[in-house]
């Protein structure tokens, strides 16, 4: 089961923090913890 929370925090990182853009190279790194966010992101 998703978590709704985890897909907004995923969405605020990725489109208003990081402002990520169609085409840009990110690089994620995590632990275990942070898994279920590395995996939405």
């Amino acid at each position: 089961m998703r978590d709704s929370r985890v897909e907004k925090l995923a969405d605020i990182l990725v489109n208003y923090s990081a402002k990520i853009k169609k085409g840009d190279t990110v690089l994620i790194r995590g632990d275990e913890l942070g898994k279920p966010l590395v995996l939405e992101v």
